[in-house]
């Protein structure tokens, strides 16, 4: 974990970055093994407080931790259906490029989770050099106007996108990226690696990264708890904060990533089909120029 803070980023009010090289280690974060945050928040911290499973997502910090680990299987399946519903917006004037099998290079996630046993990709061209090696940052924020539908869609569609892009020949690396203000005028960004790339797509732990209330209201809650501990600043503590735009400063640490800026600055509409969803997150990969650059090519 790297925590970096304050004139780093520009900013003038109490703020910090931190960074977790894979969520095993954010998860490990927000444990608290030896009860230092707690007693410094004299008591229980609030991502563990039990119950009221609707707005935590599950009743306990312990059932959290547990899919955290070890993924979210009903997640796994709402998700590998918005990609399946979402492969023909994605693969509308992609060029074929691989084949399917028993046997080939790495899998294909969605032929995968629906059962084909012909779901090894292997691409038609020989590739003798190295995949080339894509870094998408997304920002991971949303405000509560997303129905849980629409953030599956959202981040069911950038899975799809991800895997057409590495069926293409490419290996994607994948940051997820939440910056939240304060009233008090804090910022706090939380960026984890979720993907490293050459590793394939898991989906049940994606899932509940990016789409399970409890990634965010316990998980992700109890590392900012630490954090304010670890900053003395509990007095000044204003609340967990407002979904923003992640800072440029933050940004410039990934030269040459494809930045999506997710569903803080989007409308529900535009996520509200798996469809839709796909083109949104298409018009956002290709904003960038490294993003169009990678889909031209897929398509030639």
């Amino acid at each position: 974990m790297l925590k970096e803070k304050n004139s780093d980023y520009g900013i003038t009010a109490a703020g910090s970055v931190w960074t977790f090289d894979n969520y095993a280690e954010l998860v490990e974060c927000a444990a608290d093994r030896d009860g230092s945050v707690a007693r410094a928040w004299g008591g229980i911290t609030s991502g563990k407080t039990n119950g009221d499973a609707n707005w935590f997502g599950t009743q306990t910090y312990a059932e959290a931790e547990h899919m955290a680990l070890h993924g979210w299987p009903e997640g796994r399946d709402k998700m590998a259906n918005v990609i399946s519903a979402s492969q023909a917006a994605i693969k509308t004037g992609m060029a074929a490029t691989f084949d399917y099998d028993v046997a080939g290079a790495y899998p294909s996630v969605p032929e995968f989770v629906s059962g084909n046993p012909c779901h090894m990709v292997t691409p038609l061209h020989t590739i003798t050099a190295a995949r080339p090696i894509i870094s998408i940052v997304v920002s991971s924020g949303f405000l509560s106007d997303f129905s849980p539908n629409q953030v599956h869609n959202y981040f069911g569609a950038l899975m799809g996108w991800i895997d057409a892009l590495e069926s293409a020949g490419n290996s994607v690396e994948l940051v997820a990226a939440s910056a939240s203000r304060g009233r008090g005028g804090s910022t706090t960004t939380l960026a984890t690696t979720l993907k490293q790339a050459g590793d394939i797509l898991e989906l049940d732990r994606m899932a509940f990264a990016l789409v399970h209330a409890a990634s965010s209201r316990r998980i992700r809650f109890c590392v900012l708890e630490a954090q304010w501990a670890d900053d003395n600043l509990i007095s000044n503590f204003h609340g967990y904060g407002t979904p923003i735009i992640l800072l440029e400063k933050f940004l410039d640490r990934h030269p040459g990533a494809i930045y999506l800026s997710g569903l803080v600055e989007a409308a529900p509409i535009q996520v509200s089909t798996p469809a839709k969803a796909a083109q949104f997150v298409q018009s956002q990969i290709e904003a960038t120029e490294t993003g169009r650059a990678y889909i031209e090519a897929a398509r030639t």
